[in-house]
């Protein structure tokens, strides 16, 4: 039986999902800041590139390795990064700086392509780009589900003081 290389891609992906998060040791928290790439410490890792700071909140945008889950109706701007290539996914996730700090650590700073990506983001679509490929994205959102959710009641918390 003939497995496409797509669906074999999902489910491994989906298999090494882990349910914990680990943080980071407090003496070892760096602030968040633009252009930042951090590596979220799941099981397997997540990364995020930090496009805007609005107040305590990050507007990021996830990347993954898994490039060939990651294509939708336009080919996306690649990350490079020493021996590591990446793909933005098209969506944004929105957490607060100190969730950020607590559970992530920057990896390396982007200085050029943020606004190719930023664009890539608000253009690209998911809808009809293959069974295997929305499954990936919407299950990457679901990991970050609970750090936007978190986030935006905080704020909305906040800016009711």
């Amino acid at each position: 039986m003939k497995s496409d290389i797509l669906e074999i891609l999902y489910k491994n992906y989906k298999k090494s999902i882990g349910k914990e998060i680990i943080e980071v040791n407090e003496k070892e928290r760096i602030p968040p800041q633009e252009g930042q790439v951090r590596l979220f410490f799941m099981t397997p890792p997540e990364y995020v590139l930090i496009i805007r700071l609005e107040g305590d909140l990050c507007i990021c945008v996830p990347l993954t390795s898994y490039i060939r889950l990651a294509i939708t109706n336009i080919y996306p701007p690649l990350v490079e990064w020493r021996d590591k290539v990446f793909s933005p996914l098209p969506f944004w996730v929105y957490i607060n700086s100190k969730l950020v700090e607590k559970y992530s650590v920057p990896v390396f700073k982007l200085n050029k392509d943020i606004d190719k990506i930023t664009e890539y983001v608000k253009k690209a679509r998911t809808k009809g780009i293959g069974k295997w490929r929305e499954k990936f994205i919407k299950k990457v959102a679901e990991r970050f589900k609970d750090f936007n959710l978190s986030s935006l009641i905080y704020e909305v918390m906040e800016g009711e003081k």
